[in-house]
């Protein structure tokens, strides 16, 4: 199973002045596994710029919609403000937090308006709550279905 997913693609790129130029708007494609695909059309209608923007070239900017991949072992989101990706484990052991004996390996924190909410969506999706929370006035605690500890969070980091 691959797919790779483009919704609503809004590209800019990034001029010698330091400008940016709006090149894509509302570019949607989905590839599934098996599928080939060809992207035509005359010089400067944006071919490059989507090969360029989906390979993250520093010089293209995704300013709106989602870009994503999966596949069995790894998938891919990319959006407005950067991109994240997951990878499967074989053997991975659920980390046992706050017990230090098995590590995080990582940490995700989710910023959210309102925590009850989305904790409802959260535990909804599968995911279960710590006994343990440290912050609960403005952070909650979880692991997902597989044991990845992440959090929302209400306290935004200043920028």
């Amino acid at each position: 199973m691959s797919v790779l997913e483009i919704r609503d693609l809004q590209v800019s790129v990034k001029l010698p002045e330091g400008e940016r130029k709006p090149i894509l708007s509302g570019v949607t494609l989905t590839v599934r596994a098996g599928e080939t695909h060809a992207i035509m059309g005359p010089n400067g209608s944006g071919k490059s710029t989507l090969a360029y923007s989906i390979a993250g070239h520093p010089r293209y900017e995704i300013t709106g919609g989602t870009v994503t991949y999966a596949s069995e072992l790894w998938a891919t989101v990319n959006g407005p403000n950067g991109r994240i990706d997951f990878q499967t484990a074989p053997g991975h052991t659920p980390p046992t937090w706050p017990d230090p004996t098995s590590p995080m390996q990582m940490h995700l924190d989710l910023y959210v308006d309102d925590l009850a909410s989305a904790e409802a969506r959260v535990l909804a999706a599968g995911a279960t709550k710590y006994e343990y929370q440290p912050n609960p006035d403005h952070c909650l605690v979880y692991a997902d279905p597989a044991g990845h500890p992440f959090c929302l969070s209400t306290w935004d980091v200043p920028s």
